[in-house]
């Protein structure tokens, strides 16, 4: 690819998706690309393909196996896309036609560029999904889509992907939606399929510890261009560019118990009459006079090229960098927040707690949830019988105050359901919710409208769970107007400074911010009413690293001034393990693992717990591709009937016949320690 460019007409105005790209990939070779969202990862990748917009212009040059791809005929590309070029979308449920059969769409993809017959097609299709490591494929070659988890569709995407020996394959974020179990079986089989058949590989994600385990070089975009590329070992040991140590700066490290993340400073540029200066310029603690002008990339090492006006060796140190990055964080913080930073800086600095503060562990609960048990009732098919999902099967949880609870576990293990049983959001079939003295699980609708003042909950979506057709300050007021609080003018304005936003802008609608800056006005929405409990259902999982990064902060900063206590839902255990004091691991329904989150991170002691571990992967490629990685089979069995015994027998390597009849129970290991397992890990 050389000097790529894609501008695309709309009613704002031409949108610079790409300008100027130039990179090469070599057979058998991992490309991995990284960037924020708007960086023009997407539509780099889509333009390889031929896929870009209709109405895009394009220039510059793509070339493939020695054939331009730009300006080509409709019919020849659909030539090349499958047979010599294939690729795996970041949706595969949109990607996949829920109108035919999963065998069907697989055996198109064969004999649209193979000369086979139909039922040659079919056979070849099951061969495929059997290949993706999907269970009985003649059975799932006769499901659809909607039948599919969604690590099971990635896996169909590969297939039809793979089913005609592409020599480069094109992924698409192909992991973001997926839990860390599931990505890494993705990760393995990608891994496989390219050693077996030669392909090069285009990887596009916003995860760097995606990259640092597979990637061979390592290209950072940022506004259209290339910000930096190089092999991926100096990339990560010798980070030059401002923007990607501040990449790297955001991210929470599963290694890592430090102090304060360091977010980059304000958002992306839009790429509508972008300016002819540096684009991270107005981000960026280096700008001066000189970045004025678009930066050329430089070579400063061998492979290894940077787009920045200051590259001194003397100063390229993520120390220094980060230090000042986040001297600047905190001066842009709220004035009673950035002091309480900096008085609880000895915690930070020594890294003892990485932020935390000490909670009694013999104070009162706050929060006791007994024998918590949800029951949906499905009838699967026109004429199926009326079957049980057993959401939640008699889960026990505390929580203190100012404590952080992490509530973990893959996707439709019951995490979120049970945060909306807390609320009161889903009537819960049996058990308990107590908070403070009063049992929640009774009280009417009238009587818990008092309760609610003292729970409060912040959703994953931040645009979703925002009222489209409401100001902030009406949003955020709604509480204060539903439990007849007055002063609701000051009482906004102050939230809006707590949360680290201007004032006036409460006038404003959520379409006019970013996905961060909704993310807090959700945050002081739940915080209106003064709550003694945030429940945090994925707050960041929609959210760039770097955006991450000042949320995180934020809830941290939050916590400690105002002595609420979160219950933090997630799937990504580096987040977690950034911000939780305790931690409770679920599995299908049941808490399997629970103790200190320091404790459990260091010495896991359910076998679950060891692998969803195991599977998360760490920015650095020296640490990561020496790590042992515990490859889950299968995915999260059936709620409707779950399996015998211990719910997580089918995919346990330990399990035996005593696995299979008896249901382990919660059994204290060591002091605060909890584990339920017939032959848990070694914790002593």
């Amino acid at each position: 690819m050389t000097d790529l460019s894609v501008h695309i007409p709309t009613e704002d105005g031409v949108v610079a998706a790409v300008r100027g790209v130039s990179f090469s990939i070599k057979p058998g070779q991992v490309l991995g690309v990284v960037g924020e969202s708007g960086s023009g990862k997407s539509i780099t990748a889509l333009s390889i393909m031929g896929l870009q917009p209709r109405h895009a212009i394009v220039r510059g040059s793509i070339e493939f196996s020695g054939q331009e791809i730009i300006g080509r005929s409709r019919s020849s590309l659909r030539h090349l896309r499958g047979s010599n070029m294939a690729m795996v979308f970041q949706d595969p449920m949109t990607a996949l036609n829920p109108m035919y059969s999963i065998g069907w769409q697989v055996a198109e993809s064969v004999s649209l560029h193979q000369k086979v017959s139909r039922s040659a097609a079919k056979v070849r299709a099951r061969e495929l999904l059997g290949m993706v490591g999907l269970p009985r494929p003649e059975a799932i070659a006769r499901q659809y889509p909607h039948e599919l988890s969604g690590g099971m569709r990635q896996r169909v995407m590969v297939a039809m992907a793979v089913a005609n020996e592409p020599d480069l394959i094109v992924a698409d974020e192909p992991t973001t939606a997926l839990d860390v179990t599931v990505q890494a079986q993705l990760l393995d089989l990608l891994a496989t399929i390219r050693s077996e058949t030669g392909a090069a590989l285009l990887l596009i994600t916003h995860d760097l510890g995606v990259v640092a385990g597979v990637a061979d070089e390592v290209l950072v975009m940022y506004a259209g261009l290339v910000a930096e590329r190089g092999s991926c070992t100096d990339v990560f040991a010798n980070p030059t560019m401002p923007y990607t140590r501040g990449l790297l700066a955001s991210i929470p490290r599963l290694d890592d118990v430090g102090g304060r993340l360091t977010p980059i400073p304000g958002t992306p540029p839009s790429m509508i009459q972008i300016g002819a200066g540096c684009a991270f310029a107005p981000r960026c603690r280096r700008a001066d006079d000189a970045c004025t002008a678009q930066p050329r990339l430089q070579t400063i090492g061998t492979g290894h090229v940077v787009a920045c006006h200051h590259i001194d060796p003397d100063d390229v140190t993520a120390e220094a960098d980060n230090a000042a990055e986040a001297e600047n964080a905190e001066a842009a913080l709220p004035a009673h927040s950035a002091h309480h930073a900096h008085v609880n800086g000895s915690a930070f600095d020594h890294g003892s707690s990485h932020g935390r503060h000490a909670v009694d562990a013999h104070a009162p609960a706050l929060l006791k949830v007994s024998g918590l048990t949800k029951n949906f009732t499905v009838r699967p098919g026109r004429w199926g019988r009326r079957q049980q999902v057993q959401a939640v099967a008699g889960i026990d949880l505390e929580l203190r105050t100012g404590e952080t609870l992490g509530l973990v576990g893959e996707s439709g293990c019951g995490k979120s359901t049970t945060a909306r049983l807390l609320l009161r959001l889903q009537e819960p079939t049996s058990g308990s919710v107590v908070l403070g003295d009063t049992e929640l699980t009774t009280l009417d609708e009238l009587q818990m409208q008092p309760a609610r003042r003292r729970i409060q909950m912040v959703f994953q979506d931040p645009y979703a769970s925002l009222n489209p057709r409401m100001s902030v300050e009406d949003i955020i007021a709604e509480p204060l107007l539903v439990h007849g609080i007055g002063d609701r003018h000051n009482r906004v304005a102050s939230l809006m400074e707590l949360i680290g936003l201007e004032p006036a802008y409460a006038r404003r609608y959520p379409h006019e911010f970013s996905g961060g800056q909704r993310q807090r006005i959700g945050i002081a929405r739940a915080l209106a009413l003064d709550p003694e409990i945030l429940v945090l259902d994925e707050p960041v999982s929609a959210l760039d690293v770097s955006i991450q990064a000042s949320i995180l902060n934020l809830l941290s900063d939050l916590r400690d001034e105002l002595g609420v206590a979160y219950l933090f839902i997630a799937h990504d255990l580096s987040v977690v393990r950034h911000i939780a004091d305790r931690l409770a691991v679920m599995y299908l329904g049941v808490i399997v693992e629970t103790g200190p989150a320091d404790e459990i991170y260091l010495r896991p002691g359910h076998p679950y717990t060891k692998a969803l571990l195991s599977a998360v992967p760490i920015p650095d490629p020296t640490i990561e591709r020496q790590r042992h990685r515990i490859l889950l089979q299968g995915d999260v069995p059936s709620p409707i009937d779950p399996p015998s015994g211990c719910r997580f027998r089918t995919r346990c390597w330990k399990a035996d016949d005593t696995c299979a009849s008896v249901v382990p129970l919660l059994t204290e290991l060591s002091p605060g320690r909890l584990v339920a397992c017939h032959h848990p890990e070694d914790i002593a």
